[in-house]
C-alpha cells in the first residue's frame, strides 16, 4: 500500500517557513527561542525522514528495505524526542525551569531513553517494527509502549501548564493546550490510519500559532539601544517571580544624564548610551539586558550558572563605569550607582524593584555599589509606601493636635493638627517620612482629604470654642496647594460637617508659596473668599522670595524651628530671629514660633514681641480626647 506523503511535503515548506521567521523575528539568543527552533527542526528533519522512509516502503524494492529501515529508525528517534523538548520548552515558558535542579530533567528523559533502548534493541528483537517476506511495514508489540510515552510527554505537558496558569499569559496557554489536543488527536488517528502521514502536518500548523503568540520580539525592544526595554523586563520579571524563582537584579542608574542631555543633546548622548550597551552585552554576555528608564538599566541573573558570576560582573562594572568616556574629544564622566539586589530575599515584589529603579537615591559619591545593608534605607522607603497605602484601605491615619500658647493671654489659644500613622508592623512612622512617601506614590491628596475630614468631624463634635480655642490649623501639602479645585473640595467637606471656614487656619509651606508666587496668589485669594485664614509654614527653611512674601500677606507667619535653635547657638542666630519676628511685625501679622522646648526660649521669644510659640514645652501632640482634657486642665475658660 502507498503511503500518502502530502501532507509530510506541507509540513517541510511550513517548518522552513516558521524557521525563516523565527531566525528574523526572534532574539536566538533566549533560552525559550533556541528550544522553540530544535523543536521546529525536529519537525523538519521529521517530515524528511518520513518521505524518504515512506518511499522507501512503498517501492516493494528489497534494495530499498535497508533505507527504508535507516530512515524508520531515524524518524521514530527525531520524532519521539519531540514531546521531551517541548516539555523543557514549557518549563522555560513558565519560569521553572530556572528553579528545577538539573537531575529532574534527566529523570524526565528516562522514559525517552528507554524509548531510544528499544528502537536499538529492534534489530533484533523486532518488537517495535518490521518487515514481512512481502516487504509490507507492520508495527511490533512494543510501538504501544512507544505510544504511551509519548502520551506520558502530553500528560506532563498539560499537568505543568495547570500548575503554572498564574506564571503563563493566558493566550500561550490557550495556544499550548491547542498543541496538546492537536497532538494527542493526531498520534491517535496516526495510529489506527497508519498510511495517512497527517500528524508532522498538523503539528506544524500549530507551530505557526505557537510562533505568532510568543513575545512580540520588535515591542520588547528598545530599538536605539539594540536591547530589551521596560516591558519585556516587567513581563519576564513577573514570570519568575510567579514562578517562585530567586533571581539577582543589578541595576545601572546614571544618576546625572539629565545634564548631560542638555549639554550634548539627544543625539549625540543616545550614540554614547548605544556604545555602553554594545560594551554591556559583549562583556556581561550572556545576562539579559534591558534599559528600563532613561539612563537606568537592569540586567537580570536568574540561572545558577549566572548568578555564581555576581561578584564578577560587579567587579567588571566597577572598573567600567570608573573611568570617563571620550567621546568627540569630549570627557563624560556619569555619576552611576551600582545596585546588587537579590530577589525574594531583599525585595519581594516587581512594583518594589521598579520603585528602586524609578526612585532617586541621594549618594554623594561619582561611583557607588549599594547591595547588602546598603538597601536597608531603599527597603524602608518600600515599606512605608506599602503602609501608607495600606493604612488609607484600613483609615490607619489619625488626628492628633499641639497646643498653641498666646503670651498675652497666657492661655493656649489654638492648635496644630498633625497627621499620625500607626502601622502594625512598623510602628509610629514619623509624618515627614510618610508624608514624603506620599507625595511620591500619589497618595497625598486622598491623605489630606482624608485628614480634613477628620478633622472637620471631630470639630463639629467638641465644642473647641468654649474651651478657649480660636481656630485650629491644618497643614496643605505642595500637591495639595497645586489643585485647581481645592477650594470646591475643602468647601464640600465644611458644609458637610457644618465647621465654618474662619475656625480653621490653613498652614502653607513656605517652599510651595515661593515657587510659584501667581498660581499661588490665587489659590490663596480663593481660599480666603470662603473665609479661611492663611498661615506661611516653615518660614526660614527656603531661599524666600522677600517681594512675592510681602505679596501676599499671610494671616500669621511660622517661623520654623530650627531658626529658633540657631539663635540659641551664636549672636547671628538670635540676629536672625529678631528679623524675622520684626519682619512679620511690621506686616501686621501674627507670629509663631515652633520648637520651644525651654523656659530660656519661651521668655527670650517674650521680648522679642513674638505672639504664639508651640514646642513640647507646653505639650506634645495629643490625640482628640486627650487633647480635650488639656484645655480643660490649662485654659482660663472652660466648658463647665
Amino acid at each position: 500500500m502507498l503511503y500518502n506523503i502530502d501532507f509530510d511535503i506541507c509540513s517541510i515548506i511550513i517548518n522552513v517557513i516558521v524557521f525563516i521567521c523565527l531566525l528574523v523575528m526572534k532574539d536566538m539568543h533566549r533560552r525559550e527561542n533556541k528550544l522553540f527552533m530544535i523543536v521546529i527542526l525536529t519537525g523538519l528533519f521529521s517530515a524528511v525522514f518520513d518521505i524518504i522512509s515512506a518511499q522507501a516502503i512503498s517501492s516493494s524494492s528489497r534494495d530499498q528495505l535497508l533505507l527504508a529501515e535507516l530512515f524508520t529508525y531515524l524518524y521514530l528517534m527525531v520524532h519521539n524526542a519531540t514531546p521531551y523538548i517541548f516539555c523543557i520548552y514549557v518549563t522555560v515558558i513558565s519560569g521553572t525551569y530556572y528553579k528545577t535542579p538539573k537531575y529532574r530533567y534527566f529523570l524526565l528523559a528516562i522514559p525517552l531513553i528507554v524509548d531510544f533502548l528499544l528502537l536499538l534493541t529492534n534489530p533484533f528483537s523486532n518488537k517495535v517494527f518490521y518487515f514481512d517476506s512481502a516487504l509490507v511495514y507492520h508495527r511490533g508489540d512494543f510501538m504501544n509502549y512507544i505510544y504511551a510515552i509519548s502520551f506520558f510527554y502530553i500528560f506532563f505537558f498539560v499537568i505543568h501548564i495547570m500548575l503554572h496558569l498564574r506564571s503563563i499569559p493566558r493566550k500561550r496557554v490557550l495556544i499550548l493546550l491547542l498543541f496538546f489536543i492537536a497532538g494527542a488527536l493526531t498520534v491517535l488517528f496516526q495510529y489506527f490510519f497508519p498510511y495517512i502521514l497527517i500528524e508532522l502536518f498538523v503539528q506544524s500548523v500549530v507551530y505557526i500559532a505557537i510562533m505568532l503568540n510568543t513575545d512580540d520580539e520588535l515591542s520588547m525592544m528598545d530599538t536605539s539601544l539594540g536591547i530589551y526595554n521596560r516591558s519585556a523586563f516587567i513581563a519576564n520579571t513577573q514570570k519568575l517571580l510567579r514562578s517562585n524563582n530567586t533571581l539577582d537584579v543589578i541595576l545601572i542608574k546614571l544618576t546625572n544624564i539629565t545634564s548631560y542631555r542638555t549639554l550634548l543633546g539627544y543625539d549625540q548622548l543616545a550614540a554614547i548610551l548605544y556604545d555602553m550597551t554594545q560594551w554591556l552585552k559583549e562583556n556581561c554576555s550572556p545576562v539579559s539586558l534591558y534599559t528600563i528608564g532613561y539612563g537606568v538599566f537592569a540586567m537580570e541573573l536568574y540561572d545558577d550558572d549566572f548568578r555564581d558570576q555576581l561578584d564578577s560582573y560587579m567587579n567588571t562594572l566597577m572598573d567600567y563605569f570608573s573611568e570617563s568616556f571620550n567621546y568627540k574629544d569630549i570627557n563624560i564622566s556619569f555619576e552611576t550607582q551600582l545596585l546588587a539586589i537579590h530577589m525574594p530575599s531583599d525585595l519581594e515584589r516587581l512594583e518594589d524593584l521598579l520603585t528602586v529603579a524609578d526612585q532617586e537615591i541621594t549618594i554623594n559619591q561619582p561611583l557607588s555599589l549599594l547591595s547588602g545593608k546598603d538597601l536597608d534605607p531603599i527597603k524602608r522607603s518600600i515599606s512605608v509606601d506599602h503602609a501608607v497605602r495600606d493604612a488609607m484601605m484600613n483609615d490607619r491615619f489619625q488626628v492628633y493636635f499641639q497646643p498653641i500658647y498666646e503670651f498675652r493671654s497666657g492661655a493656649y489659644h489654638s492648635a496644630e493638627a498633625l497627621a499620625r500613622l500607626e502601622d502594625p508592623i512598623l510602628g509610629s512612622i514619623p509624618p515627614g517620612e510618610f508624608i514624603r512617601v506620599a507625595e511620591k506614590n500619589g497618595t497625598i491628596l486622598q491623605i489630606g482629604e482624608l485628614l480634613f475630614e477628620q478633622l472637620c468631624s471631630y470639630i463639629s463634635k467638641n465644642h473647641l470654642s468654649t474651651l478657649g480655642v480660636d481656630y485650629v490649623s491644618f497643614n496643605l501639602s505642595s500637591v495639595q496647594c497645586m489643585q485647581k479645585d481645592l477650594t470646591d473640595r475643602l468647601w464640600t467637606i465644611l458644609n458637610k460637617y457644618g465647621v465654618p471656614a474662619y475656625f480653621i487656619n490653613l498652614e502653607i509651606p513656605e517652599a510651595s508659596a515661593m515657587e510659584n508666587v501667581e498660581a499661588m496668589r490665587y489659590t490663596i485669594e480663593d481660599l480666603r473668599k470662603i473665609g479661611f485664614s492663611i498661615s506661611l509654614d516653615d518660614f526660614g527653611t527656603s531661599n524666600s522670595n522677600v517681594s512675592g512674601f510681602y505679596d501676599f500677606s499671610f494671616d500669621v507667619v511660622k517661623i520654623d524651628k530650627q531658626i529658633l535653635w540657631n539663635g540659641d547657638m551664636n549672636d547671628d542666630g538670635n540676629l536672625i530671629l529678631s528679623n524675622c519676628i520684626t519682619l512679620g511685625k511690621r506686616m501686621s501679622q501674627s507670629i509663631v514660633v515652633e520648637g520651644v522646648e525651654t523656659e530660656a526660649q519661651k521668655e527670650k521669644l517674650r521680648k522679642l514681641g513674638c505672639d504664639f510659640c508651640q514646642g513640647f514645652l507646653f505639650g506634645q501632640p495629643l490625640p482628640g480626647d486627650a487633647f480635650l482634657r488639656f484645655l480643660r486642665e490649662n485654659n482660663f475658660r472652660s466648658s463647665l
